[in-house]
């Protein structure tokens, strides 16, 4: 069963976004075990994150994965930011992620432009497939 919750987390000093946060399965027996994680959206503070980049037409994440190490949160914020994403493209990109199997959750939309932190905890080896709408292109996204 998927737990969620609202948040709402800012993109930049300019825009706002919604956020949605997994923040654990429970599966039956019978199922294959699925990792717990968590993903937010805070305030940019910091440039020295790891960072990807959402460019081209159509738009797509360069790099297609990233490592991290997850930091421990109860609410997103600039100071448990573990990487960012910019908006490189000259329209605001509507992004999506999902854990495991799950189905896959609106994370927000990130203005053109602008640049967004992000909060991910879980175990290691924990993975999220990131998604932006209209395109193609997944960012796999690994916690270390």
């Amino acid at each position: 069963m998927l737990s969620i919750k609202t948040r709402l987390g800012r993109a930049s000093t300019v825009g706002i976004l919604t956020v949605a946060s997994v923040a654990g399965f429970m599966t039956p027996a019978s199922a294959a075990p699925v990792s717990s994680g968590t993903v937010g959206l805070a305030r940019v503070a910091t440039a020295t994150l790891p960072n990807v980049n959402i460019q081209g037409a159509p738009a797509a994440w360069h790099p297609a994965s990233l490592k991290v190490t997850p930091k421990s949160y109860t609410k997103c914020t600039a100071a448990k930011e573990v990487w960012t994403i910019s908006n490189k493209t000259k329209k605001s990109q509507t992004i999506s992620f999902k854990l495991g199997s799950a189905k896959k959750k609106e994370l927000g939309k990130l203005a053109a432009g602008t640049k967004a932190g992000v909060c991910s905890k879980g175990p290691a080896g924990t993975k999220f497939t990131f998604s932006i709408k209209g395109s193609k292109s997944t960012l796999t996204l690994t916690l270390s």
